[in-house]
């Protein structure tokens, strides 16, 4: 892992665009794709989650290291709420659920030269 400022920070900028674009794609697909390959994408791990991995370092706990899990509480609840609205055909539900959790994604915030939130 880089010490030099801004290297995290940018892998950060990147994991999350990488996370919003997977969401859009998911967001476009409601109500035309088959309800197994949508509960498979919404509990898929993203970026944000190799994101952490990386910063873990083989720590356990990689949401531990997450920016989203600190700032709106990760993706574990949202994800159940999402899954359910699948299995129950709630698509107008689904639909604000993924909007909310893309705003979550936009509004992440990165420090500058970020390095770590655990140790």
């Amino acid at each position: 892992m880089s010490s030099e400022p801004g290297i995290q920070s940018r892998s950060w900028e990147n994991a999350r665009q990488k996370t919003i674009d997977h969401w859009l794609r998911l967001r476009e697909s409601i109500g035309s794709a088959d309800s197994v390959k949508l509960l498979q994408e919404i509990n898929l791990t993203n970026e944000l989650c190799e994101q952490a991995k990386r910063v873990a370092a083989g720590r356990w706990g990689r949401c531990d290291y997450c920016l989203a899990s600190q700032q709106f509480g990760g993706c574990a609840g949202i994800s159940l709420r999402m899954s359910e609205c699948v299995v129950e055909y709630r698509w107008n539900e689904l639909s604000r659920l993924v909007d909310e959790f893309i705003t979550n994604l936009e509004n992440l915030e990165i420090p500058i030269g970020f390095e770590k939130i655990a140790s």
